[in-house]
Protein backbone atom coordinates (compact mmCIF):
# COMPACT_ATOMS: atom_id res chain seq x y z
CA UNK A 1 0.00 0.00 0.00
CA UNK A 2 1.51 3.48 -0.92
CA UNK A 3 -0.34 6.37 0.95
CA UNK A 4 -0.15 9.98 0.33
CA UNK A 5 -0.32 12.07 3.13
CA UNK A 6 -1.14 15.68 2.15
CA UNK A 7 -0.18 18.34 4.76
CA UNK A 8 -0.64 22.00 4.46
CA UNK A 9 3.18 24.46 5.32
CA UNK A 10 4.92 20.99 5.49
CA UNK A 11 8.10 22.86 5.68
CA UNK A 12 7.04 24.85 8.47
CA UNK A 13 7.14 23.46 12.45
CA UNK A 14 3.41 22.60 12.94
CA UNK A 15 1.07 20.93 14.53
CA UNK A 16 0.46 19.32 10.88
CA UNK A 17 4.08 19.06 10.20
CA UNK A 18 4.49 17.07 13.77
CA UNK A 19 1.28 15.28 13.09
CA UNK A 20 2.22 14.36 9.48
CA UNK A 21 5.50 12.96 10.74
CA UNK A 22 4.54 10.70 13.35
CA UNK A 23 1.89 9.34 10.94
CA UNK A 24 4.84 8.53 7.91
CA UNK A 25 6.69 6.78 10.81
CA UNK A 26 4.32 4.72 12.39
CA UNK A 27 2.63 3.58 8.87
CA UNK A 28 6.30 2.96 7.42
CA UNK A 29 7.32 1.13 10.68
CA UNK A 30 4.50 -1.85 9.39
CA UNK A 31 6.43 -1.89 5.67
CA UNK A 32 3.83 0.27 3.91
CA UNK A 33 5.01 2.77 1.57
CA UNK A 34 4.63 6.82 2.72
CA UNK A 35 4.99 9.72 0.54
CA UNK A 36 4.19 13.55 2.07
CA UNK A 37 3.66 16.53 0.20
CA UNK A 38 3.27 19.70 1.41
CA UNK A 39 -0.50 20.74 -0.29
CA UNK A 40 0.32 24.39 0.11
CA UNK A 41 3.56 24.54 -1.72
CA UNK A 42 3.63 25.67 -5.11
CA UNK A 43 4.65 22.80 -7.63
CA UNK A 44 5.08 20.17 -5.65
CA UNK A 45 5.45 17.24 -7.57
CA UNK A 46 2.77 13.99 -7.39
CA UNK A 47 4.20 10.93 -6.72
CA UNK A 48 3.49 7.78 -8.71
CA UNK A 49 1.65 4.70 -8.10
CA UNK A 50 -0.50 6.10 -5.02
CA UNK A 51 -3.01 3.90 -3.50
CA UNK A 52 -4.62 6.20 -1.19
CA UNK A 53 -4.75 9.97 -0.10
CA UNK A 54 -4.07 11.11 3.77
CA UNK A 55 -5.12 15.22 3.61
CA UNK A 56 -5.01 17.02 6.45
CA UNK A 57 -6.82 20.43 6.98
CA UNK A 58 -10.39 19.87 4.46
CA UNK A 59 -10.50 23.27 2.65
CA UNK A 60 -6.69 23.55 1.80
CA UNK A 61 -7.04 19.55 0.47
CA UNK A 62 -9.85 20.52 -1.14
CA UNK A 63 -8.13 23.23 -3.35
CA UNK A 64 -4.63 20.93 -3.70
CA UNK A 65 -7.30 18.05 -4.87
CA UNK A 66 -8.89 20.50 -7.33
CA UNK A 67 -5.43 22.08 -8.33
CA UNK A 68 -3.68 18.83 -8.88
CA UNK A 69 -7.05 17.04 -10.48
CA UNK A 70 -6.36 14.14 -8.36
CA UNK A 71 -9.51 11.44 -8.56
CA UNK A 72 -7.93 8.72 -5.80
CA UNK A 73 -9.70 7.38 -2.49
CA UNK A 74 -9.08 9.75 0.58
CA UNK A 75 -9.86 9.85 4.14
CA UNK A 76 -9.71 13.61 5.97
CA UNK A 77 -8.09 14.75 9.20
CA UNK A 78 -10.03 17.60 10.62
CA UNK A 79 -7.91 20.73 11.93
CA UNK A 80 -9.04 23.76 14.04
CA UNK A 81 -9.12 25.93 11.26
CA UNK A 82 -11.50 24.01 9.43
CA UNK A 83 -14.13 23.41 12.45
CA UNK A 84 -13.70 26.92 14.08
CA UNK A 85 -13.13 28.92 11.29
CA UNK A 86 -13.50 28.24 7.53
CA UNK A 87 -17.09 26.07 8.63
CA UNK A 88 -18.41 29.63 9.33
CA UNK A 89 -16.88 31.61 6.21
CA UNK A 90 -20.00 31.51 3.53
CA UNK A 91 -17.20 30.95 0.58
CA UNK A 92 -15.78 28.10 1.61
CA UNK A 93 -18.11 26.44 4.06
CA UNK A 94 -19.34 25.15 0.26
CA UNK A 95 -16.13 23.83 -0.51
CA UNK A 96 -15.40 21.93 2.76
CA UNK A 97 -19.24 20.05 2.55
CA UNK A 98 -17.97 18.73 -1.22
CA UNK A 99 -14.98 17.77 0.02
CA UNK A 100 -16.58 16.02 3.27
CA UNK A 101 -19.07 14.60 1.44
CA UNK A 102 -16.73 12.62 -1.38
CA UNK A 103 -14.22 11.60 1.75
CA UNK A 104 -14.24 7.45 2.40
CA UNK A 105 -13.90 8.43 6.13
CA UNK A 106 -13.43 11.64 7.93
CA UNK A 107 -11.23 11.74 11.00
CA UNK A 108 -12.02 14.10 14.12
CA UNK A 109 -9.82 14.40 16.96
CA UNK A 110 -12.78 14.36 19.57
CA UNK A 111 -16.43 14.26 19.65
CA UNK A 112 -17.15 17.97 19.32
CA UNK A 113 -15.59 18.35 15.90
CA UNK A 114 -17.81 15.54 14.97
CA UNK A 115 -20.66 17.27 16.26
CA UNK A 116 -19.63 20.71 14.60
CA UNK A 117 -19.57 18.46 11.32
CA UNK A 118 -22.93 16.69 11.62
CA UNK A 119 -24.80 19.66 12.07
CA UNK A 120 -24.40 20.67 8.38
CA UNK A 121 -24.08 16.75 6.84
CA UNK A 122 -26.26 14.74 9.16
CA UNK A 123 -25.87 12.30 6.59
CA UNK A 124 -22.20 11.30 6.34
CA UNK A 125 -21.74 11.03 10.66
CA UNK A 126 -21.14 7.25 10.24
CA UNK A 127 -18.44 7.76 8.05
CA UNK A 128 -16.71 10.45 11.32
CA UNK A 129 -14.48 8.63 13.24
CA UNK A 130 -13.05 9.86 16.35
CA UNK A 131 -9.48 9.18 17.70
CA UNK A 132 -7.71 11.33 19.37
CA UNK A 133 -3.81 12.29 17.80
CA UNK A 134 -0.94 9.77 20.17
CA UNK A 135 1.77 11.22 22.00
CA UNK A 136 5.58 10.21 22.67
CA UNK A 137 6.15 9.78 26.40
CA UNK A 138 8.82 11.53 27.69
CA UNK A 139 8.46 11.88 31.68
CA UNK A 140 11.12 14.67 33.05
CA UNK A 141 11.14 15.25 37.01
CA UNK A 142 9.54 18.60 37.72
CA UNK A 143 11.41 21.75 39.52
CA UNK A 144 10.74 21.51 43.05
CA UNK A 145 11.81 25.20 43.88
CA UNK A 146 12.23 27.34 40.16
CA UNK A 147 13.78 30.38 40.21
CA UNK A 148 12.20 32.13 38.40
CA UNK A 149 9.22 30.59 37.71
CA UNK A 150 9.06 29.68 34.05
CA UNK A 151 5.77 29.74 31.81
CA UNK A 152 6.38 28.19 28.73
CA UNK A 153 4.23 28.65 25.64
CA UNK A 154 4.61 26.77 22.64
CA UNK A 155 2.96 28.09 19.56
CA UNK A 156 2.90 29.71 15.99
CA UNK A 157 2.93 33.17 16.22
CA UNK A 158 -0.25 33.92 14.85
CA UNK A 159 -3.73 35.66 16.19
CA UNK A 160 -5.99 32.63 16.74
CA UNK A 161 -2.91 31.27 19.20
CA UNK A 162 -3.98 35.01 21.38
CA UNK A 163 0.31 34.99 22.68
CA UNK A 164 -0.51 38.81 23.82
CA UNK A 165 -2.56 37.70 26.06
CA UNK A 166 -0.62 35.69 27.93
CA UNK A 167 2.04 38.09 28.07
CA UNK A 168 -0.39 40.89 29.78
CA UNK A 169 -1.46 38.67 32.06
CA UNK A 170 2.15 37.32 33.12
CA UNK A 171 3.22 40.91 33.28
CA UNK A 172 0.52 41.54 35.83
CA UNK A 173 1.60 38.68 38.06
CA UNK A 174 5.20 39.94 37.84
CA UNK A 175 4.30 42.45 40.45
CA UNK A 176 3.85 39.22 43.14
CA UNK A 177 6.22 36.60 41.29
CA UNK A 178 9.72 35.93 39.84
CA UNK A 179 7.98 34.40 36.61
CA UNK A 180 9.56 34.16 33.63
CA UNK A 181 7.52 33.54 29.81
CA UNK A 182 8.88 31.86 27.22
CA UNK A 183 7.70 31.73 23.75
CA UNK A 184 8.51 29.18 20.75
CA UNK A 185 7.01 28.54 17.37
CA UNK A 186 7.34 30.25 13.91
CA UNK A 187 6.22 33.26 12.94
CA UNK A 188 3.40 33.00 10.59
CA UNK A 189 1.37 36.19 10.96
CA UNK A 190 3.85 39.17 10.75
CA UNK A 191 1.12 41.95 12.48
CA UNK A 192 1.36 39.52 15.77
CA UNK A 193 4.67 39.24 15.75
CA UNK A 194 5.33 43.26 15.40
CA UNK A 195 2.97 43.37 18.78
CA UNK A 196 5.35 41.13 20.28
CA UNK A 197 8.05 42.28 19.28
CA UNK A 198 6.96 45.64 21.03
CA UNK A 199 6.68 43.80 24.28
CA UNK A 200 10.11 41.85 23.82
CA UNK A 201 11.78 45.04 24.12
CA UNK A 202 9.98 46.27 26.65
CA UNK A 203 10.59 42.82 29.10
CA UNK A 204 13.59 41.37 30.21
CA UNK A 205 11.68 38.38 31.63
CA UNK A 206 10.33 37.48 27.96
CA UNK A 207 11.95 35.74 25.85
CA UNK A 208 11.19 34.57 22.23
CA UNK A 209 12.90 31.42 21.16
CA UNK A 210 11.90 31.47 16.99
CA UNK A 211 10.97 28.25 15.53
CA UNK A 212 12.27 24.84 17.36
CA UNK A 213 12.96 21.59 15.48
CA UNK A 214 10.45 19.31 17.53
CA UNK A 215 13.05 16.47 18.16
CA UNK A 216 14.24 20.17 20.54
CA UNK A 217 11.15 20.25 22.24
CA UNK A 218 12.04 18.24 24.79
CA UNK A 219 14.68 20.55 26.26
CA UNK A 220 12.04 23.32 26.18
CA UNK A 221 9.15 21.07 28.38
CA UNK A 222 11.80 20.07 30.42
CA UNK A 223 13.09 23.28 31.81
CA UNK A 224 9.51 24.77 32.16
CA UNK A 225 7.37 24.95 35.27
CA UNK A 226 3.63 25.13 33.64
CA UNK A 227 3.20 24.88 29.72
CA UNK A 228 0.03 27.22 28.92
CA UNK A 229 -2.34 27.54 25.67
CA UNK A 230 -3.84 30.73 24.95
CA UNK A 231 -5.74 29.71 21.82
CA UNK A 232 -9.09 31.37 21.06
CA UNK A 233 -9.82 28.32 18.89
CA UNK A 234 -8.22 24.54 18.86
CA UNK A 235 -8.75 21.23 16.79
CA UNK A 236 -6.63 19.18 19.33
CA UNK A 237 -3.52 21.09 20.17
CA UNK A 238 -0.32 18.70 20.04
CA UNK A 239 1.82 20.98 22.29
CA UNK A 240 -0.67 20.46 24.75
CA UNK A 241 -0.36 16.58 24.56
CA UNK A 242 3.59 16.53 24.38
CA UNK A 243 3.44 18.71 27.58
CA UNK A 244 1.23 16.63 29.68
CA UNK A 245 3.12 13.41 27.99
CA UNK A 246 6.38 15.49 29.64
CA UNK A 247 5.12 15.78 33.06
CA UNK A 248 4.48 19.22 32.53
CA UNK A 249 1.29 20.72 34.61
CA UNK A 250 -0.66 22.63 31.45
CA UNK A 251 -3.08 26.09 32.07
CA UNK A 252 -5.08 26.38 28.77
CA UNK A 253 -8.24 28.59 27.55
CA UNK A 254 -11.12 27.02 28.23
CA UNK A 255 -12.33 26.33 24.37
CA UNK A 256 -13.73 22.92 22.71
CA UNK A 257 -10.63 21.74 21.66
CA UNK A 258 -8.82 22.10 25.15
CA UNK A 259 -11.72 20.77 26.52
CA UNK A 260 -11.24 17.51 24.80
CA UNK A 261 -7.81 17.23 26.17
CA UNK A 262 -7.74 18.46 29.80
CA UNK A 263 -10.21 17.32 32.81
CA UNK A 264 -10.32 20.40 34.47
CA UNK A 265 -8.56 20.53 38.10
CA UNK A 266 -7.46 16.95 37.45
CA UNK A 267 -5.10 16.67 34.20
CA UNK A 268 -4.79 20.49 34.07
CA UNK A 269 -6.64 23.90 34.43
CA UNK A 270 -9.00 25.51 32.03
CA UNK A 271 -9.28 29.91 32.26
CA UNK A 272 -12.58 31.46 31.04
CA UNK A 273 -10.95 35.17 32.44
CA UNK A 274 -7.98 36.78 33.34
CA UNK A 275 -9.12 36.31 36.68
CA UNK A 276 -9.44 32.89 36.74
CA UNK A 277 -5.88 32.68 34.94
CA UNK A 278 -4.33 34.31 37.64
CA UNK A 279 -5.89 32.31 40.32
CA UNK A 280 -5.19 28.81 38.66
CA UNK A 281 -1.12 30.40 38.16
CA UNK A 282 -0.72 31.19 41.42
CA UNK A 283 -2.03 28.02 42.64
CA UNK A 284 0.69 26.34 40.72
CA UNK A 285 3.23 28.59 41.68
CA UNK A 286 2.63 27.87 45.37
CA UNK A 287 2.17 24.63 45.33
CA UNK A 288 4.77 21.72 44.47
CA UNK A 289 2.36 19.43 45.98
CA UNK A 290 -0.51 20.33 43.05
CA UNK A 291 1.91 20.54 40.25
CA UNK A 292 3.00 17.11 40.89
CA UNK A 293 -0.26 15.80 41.24
CA UNK A 294 -1.72 17.28 38.40
CA UNK A 295 1.19 16.20 36.41
CA UNK A 296 0.94 12.56 37.29
CA UNK A 297 -2.35 12.62 36.35
CA UNK A 298 -1.69 14.45 32.92
CA UNK A 299 0.55 11.68 31.78
CA UNK A 300 -2.06 8.69 33.04
CA UNK A 301 -4.36 10.31 31.05
CA UNK A 302 -1.96 10.52 27.81
CA UNK A 303 -0.78 7.41 28.49
CA UNK A 304 -3.61 5.76 28.17
CA UNK A 305 -5.90 7.57 25.77
CA UNK A 306 -2.88 9.00 23.42
CA UNK A 307 -1.32 5.46 22.08
CA UNK A 308 0.75 5.37 19.25
CA UNK A 309 -0.33 1.73 18.25
CA UNK A 310 -3.93 2.32 18.31
CA UNK A 311 -3.37 5.04 16.36
CA UNK A 312 -1.35 2.97 13.68
CA UNK A 313 -3.68 0.37 14.26
CA UNK A 314 -6.85 2.52 13.51
CA UNK A 315 -5.65 4.30 10.67
CA UNK A 316 -4.53 0.74 8.69
CA UNK A 317 -7.95 -0.42 9.71
CA UNK A 318 -9.29 2.67 7.73
CA UNK A 319 -7.05 3.06 4.86
CA UNK A 320 -7.88 -0.83 3.90
CA UNK A 321 -11.57 -0.17 4.13
CA UNK A 322 -10.87 3.48 1.97
CA UNK A 323 -9.40 0.94 -0.78
CA UNK A 324 -12.45 -1.35 -0.84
Amino acid sequence: MHILIASPHFNEWRGNKITAERIKQGIENRSHKVSVISSTEEGAPIPENIDLVHGFHAYKFAIFQKKYNIHLPYILTLTGTDINQNLEEEDKRDVILQCLQNAQIIHAFDSKMKEKVVHYLPDIQEKIKVMPQSVELNKKPLNKNPDPFIFLLPAGIRKVKNITSAIEMAAIMRDKYNIALELAGPVIEENEYKKIDHFLQKYDWLTYHGEIPFADMADFYKKADVVLNTSLSEGQSSALLEAMAAYRPVLASDIDGNRGVIKHEYSGFLYRNEEEFAMFAERLINNYEMRQKIAENAYIQVSENNSKEIEINTLLSWYSYALK
